[in-house]
Parts: C-alpha cells; structure tokens; sequence
C-alpha cells in the first residue's frame, strides 16, 4: 500500500496545491528507511545508525 501511496497518492512539493505532509514510524514500517537507501535518500552510515540516537548520529525510529 505505501508504493501505491507513493506513486499515485501523495504528492511533492512541485504539485500544484502543495505537497502532502506523510509522517511514517520508523519502528512499524522500517521498509520505508530501506526504501529511501534505495533511492539515495540515504546513505550506509545514516542507515547504519538506525535507533541509535544515543551518540548523536544516530537515524530516529520516531517523529
């Protein structure tokens, strides 16, 4: 459903009434982390530290 979503529903910043705001939780749906990777919304050393907040570096699961 979220490829659906993300090919056909929501839409960036270029649409005409604006782009839709979609919060995802990390912690329920870590597909959509692994997706951005794939595009090349994030790196290795970002994916790397996924729930691991504590250092600082670290990719938050939650909003």
């Amino acid at each position: 459903l979220y490829d659906v979503g993300f090919n056909h529903f929501w839409r960036g910043p270029q649409a005409e009434h604006g782009a839709d705001l979609v919060f995802f939780q990390g912690h329920s749906a870590p597909g959509i982390y692994a997706r951005a990777f794939l595009e090349g919304r994030l790196t290795k050393e970002q994916l790397q530290g996924f729930r691991q907040e504590v250092k600082g570096q670290g990719l938050s699961s939650y909003p």
